[in-house]
């Protein structure tokens, strides 16, 4: 009697570790059921072999009276810490170099005179902070969008000057001519000061931007791309010193 006592107990004893087991190997499968579902990709993610794109962070930029537009990928940003970032050229009256982190443009003879990089370009916006050293302020300087890639002086040129005028001009073989003439604003610090300039090239829209401010726009087909620049002109006699630092340049294209 007393044997199959005991042998009952055992067998309950198995039976009670066996549904133990199971109840632990249960609670295990439920947990790595849980966790995969986890990490596995749901409906409204992407899948476990694709691969997030990285977006361009757009910008737009609308001012009362101008075309709105967006910014879209960076396309140069140009600190001017290496020496050969830009063009060099020193020349009788003209030396432009990149010096102390700066493009630096001087020139003490009359007439349009630049400095280009050689990448080429389309539909682009530019910005850049200027700082005028010189005392003589019957000048101009800015930016060049769409320059002739044989260095010619063709393309579209987005002016200020040192007693505070602007103008977007064009130019075209041995002249630079007005497409907006020159006209005054309070936006233009002038004198030995610095200015921000932005330059908007997209499609036939050309605009002008100083400090921020909305300055002028106009409409011209004759350059589809080209490379981007710095200009100055002194006038009068005169001469201009100004430098060109922290330029970028975006890719861009008309708000919808």
């Amino acid at each position: 009697m007393k044997r199959y006592l005991w042998l009952i107990l055992a067998v309950l004893a198995l039976s009670a570790i066996a549904c133990s087991t199971s109840s632990i190997t249960g609670m295990l499968e439920d947990a790595v059921e849980e966790a995969l579902q986890e990490a596995l990709p749901s409906e409204s993610q992407p899948g476990a072999g694709d691969v997030e794109q990285p977006q361009p962070p757009f910008r737009v930029f609308s001012s009362e009276g101008a075309q709105d537009f967006e910014l879209g990928a960076v396309l140069l940003e140009e600190d001017f810490s290496n020496s050969n970032a830009w063009e060099f050229f020193s020349s009788g009256s003209f030396h432009f170099e990149v010096a102390d982190g700066a493009y630096r443009m001087q020139a003490d003879e009359s007439g349009y005179v630049w400095g280009l990089n050689e990448t080429t370009h389309t539909d682009v916006v530019m910005e850049v902070s200027t700082n005028q050293l010189s005392a003589f302020e019957n000048n101009a300087y800015g930016v060049m969008c769409r320059a002739d890639t044989t260095n010619n002086g063709d393309g579209y040129y987005f002016m200020i000057s040192g007693d505070g005028y602007y103008s977007i001009a064009i130019g075209l073989g041995d002249t630079v001519e007005p497409l907006v003439s020159w006209q005054e604003s309070s936006a233009i610090r002038q004198g030995r000061a610095s200015n921000e300039i932005r330059a908007v090239c997209i499609g036939s829209y050309l605009a002008l931007y100083a400090n921020g401010q909305f300055l002028a726009d106009t409409q011209d087909s004759t350059f589809s791309r080209g490379y981007a620049g710095f200009a100055v002109a002194a006038f009068e006699d005169g001469d201009v010193d100004v430098t060109f630092d922290d330029l970028t340049i975006w890719a861009a294209s008309f708000s919808e």
